[in-house]
């Protein structure tokens, strides 16, 4: 009966090298077969983002957001009392999204809220306008991005969230 010896191979540094080059080509077969190829970031393309908040006032009137106006003849009695859509103001720079800002001033991210408009005047001919806007919270920010080790901070940005319960109507002049 014949004996075989068996023996581990010797691994040298060519072979090594060679089966390191084999196991890259496996990989990019099967990424090739799989049609997917998964790269992973270099550390330094990390971006990171700081909400900085400056200020927040409650009862503040957004004027860049009418809600309803009514208008009419001198006499005619306006009445505006109704559910309506505000929208939720985030500002946004330095490619911060919505959602981070919105987390890290723990306000909802949502773009818009019902608020309950109740509003009434009687029309006169100096004033023959009732507009009702959302009141609020107004918040002050900046964010600060940092990215591959460099840091930039934005001016001041502005948040407006309203109230679900307070409009401001005004009674104005054409």
């Amino acid at each position: 009966m014949a004996t075989t010896n068996l023996q581990t191979p010797v691994l040298t540094r060519s072979r090594r090298t060679l089966v390191a080059m084999i196991a890259v080509g496996m990989v990019s077969a099967i990424a090739s077969v799989l049609g997917t190829v998964a790269t992973a970031a270099p550390a330094s393309a990390i971006t990171t983002y700081k909400v900085t908040e400056i200020s927040r006032s409650a009862g503040m009137v957004n004027m860049n957001n009418m809600l309803a106006q009514c208008s009419g003849t001198p006499g005619f009695v306006c009445v505006i009392e109704r559910s309506l859509s505000a929208t939720r103001e985030i500002s946004l720079s330095l490619g911060v999204s919505r959602g981070i800002v919105a987390r890290a001033l723990k306000i909802s991210s949502a773009t818009t809220r019902t608020v309950a408009v109740s509003c009434k005047a009687t029309i006169t001919s100096s004033r023959p306008v009732l507009k009702a806007y959302p009141m609020g919270t107004q918040i002050f920010y900046k964010v600060t991005r940092t990215q591959n080790g460099a840091k930039k901070t934005s001016g001041t940005l502005m948040a407006f969230v309203p109230s679900g319960a307070s409009t401001f109507c005004t009674h104005l002049r054409g």
